[in-house]
């Protein structure tokens, strides 16, 4: 007698596994999105490096503020001669200064550069951060289509497994059928439970990716609280040529974009290293107050008042010399600034490259694409023509499975080509620094 399966308890598993997802809360991908933006600690930390460089830049001014300082006291002077008496005084200054170096404007811009630096870091966090959340959202969804796969061929295989064992025991059906049918239907449970458990722990870092904590139950915040809404549609584009893209949108990638900066910020370093060899001029006023002339005792009338203003032109010499510290900072600024020159032009050839390898993956995925729809329509018709064959004694029991492992293979094949090419598209707005609606709007296609 053939081994039996304990079949209600296999169900019962896989019925544990899902029904919470079933019963959880529906998420889409704005909703998604929406959480991210709000919780993500990376894109908070970016957030606050552009306020603070945004803070820095419009205040770049204060590089001409003067030195204020201002400066009282009370002293007494002491005397070890006989019968001599000590003298109490007082004293009380204020002062300004204003230095202008040519170092000023130099460091203005490298604080403008920095905001802009951060304002970059920060466009490029957000995308990144929705890129993710987006591919990852529709990848669950497609996770569990899988699954409805998965547990449609569990059923399938299930009934399969009845008829072949009803056959057998009737004398109907050999041993060896019997036995292949109950293979596929015990294989079924395992590859489905593989599945759901994969899910689950997939859910809890998209979560995370969220801000969210996964194990906060009472938040709602568990991988059976998910379920993302919406499907998966790959609509096929039609990209301009891979010049006219490379033409329009190089230069707007992080990359370029911030190896630009950093020419900019080196140029302005080599200006600020010079600036010591540069004259500089000291504007000063310092006013004074002062005792009663004679006065023994701290007196305050009448008060002696006097001030100093100065002009100072500051000539230097030494940063000149061959080999002097100004000097040598200056080369070393200089040298800084050809090679970012050179790492631009590097990163403009890899970033041409990736923009390429981009764009011949969607070509590359969506041929498969097809072809993997087109191999799904056949092998559904081939499993439902070998079922209808198997009634008839037509064709066998092996013969049967085997359709129908073509049938759920090709299925699965359709669903990873689809989540492949949405990614394929997202990957390609990411490296051209755009938003997937402005991708699909330059496509040759927009129906």
């Amino acid at each position: 007698m053939p081994i039996m399966l304990p079949r209600c308890t296999a169900l019962l598993i896989c019925a544990a596994l899902w029904m919470p997802v079933l019963s959880a809360e529906t998420w889409t991908l704005e909703r998604a999105l929406e959480t991210a933006l709000k919780n993500n600690a990376e894109l908070r930390a970016s957030e606050l490096s552009l306020r603070q460089a945004e803070r820095a830049a419009r205040n770049s001014w204060n590089e001409f503020l003067p030195d204020i300082s201002a400066q009282t006291g009370i002293s007494q002077s002491h005397t070890l001669a006989p019968n001599a008496s000590n003298t109490d005084t007082w004293n009380a200054s204020a002062g300004a200064s204003l230095t202008f170096t040519a170092a000023i404007p130099g460091q203005m811009r490298r604080q403008q550069i920095a905001h802009e630096k951060a304002a970059a870091a920060h466009q490029n966090a957000l995308l990144q951060l929705t890129t993710g959340v987006s591919k990852t959202f529709y990848q669950l969804i497609a996770d569990r289509a899988n699954i409805d796969i998965l547990r449609a061929n569990q059923e399938l295989t299930r009934r399969q497994y009845d008829q072949v064992r009803r056959n057998y025991n009737n004398g109907l059906a050999s041993e060896l059928d019997m036995l292949n049918a109950q293979y596929e239907y015990q294989r079924a449970g395992p590859t489905l439970s593989d599945a759901l458990v994969k899910y689950r722990a997939d859910v809890a870092a998209f979560l995370l990716i969220l801000g969210l904590d996964p194990g906060d139950a009472a938040q709602g915040n568990t991988a059976e609280d998910f379920v993302g809404e919406g499907s998966i549609e790959a609509r096929k584009i039609t990209l301009p040529a891979e010049a006219d893209i490379i033409v329009r949108y190089l230069d707007t990638r992080f990359d370029v974009r911030s190896q630009s900066l950093a020419i900019r910020n080196a140029q302005a370093d080599a200006g600020v290293a010079l600036a010591p060899a540069a004259p500089s001029v000291r504007i000063a006023e310092t006013f004074r107050l002062s005792p009663p002339a004679g006065a023994e005792h701290v007196a305050f009338d009448p008060l002696g008042y006097g001030g100093t203003f100065s002009i100072t032109l500051n000539i230097p010499i030494s940063p000149w010399i061959p080999g002097s510290s100004t000097n040598l900072a200056y080369r070393t600024a200089r040298e800084a600034l050809s090679q970012a020159q050179d790492i631009l032009g590097e990163t403009r050839k890899a970033a041409v490259q990736d923009i390429k390898k981009c764009m011949d993956e969607i070509q590359r995925i969506g041929e498969n694409m097809d072809v993997a729809a087109l191999n799904h329509r056949i092998t559904g018709r081939a499993y439902t023509l070998s079922e209808q064959g198997y009634r008839n004694g037509l064709v066998s029991q092996t013969d049967l499975l085997a359709a129908n492992q073509r049938m759920v293979t090709a299925e699965q094949n359709a669903l990873n080509a689809k989540i492949s090419y949405l990614k394929a598209l997202y990957d390609l707005a990411q490296a051209l620094q755009i938003d997937i609606s402005e991708l699909y709007s330059i496509s040759g296609d927009n129906t």
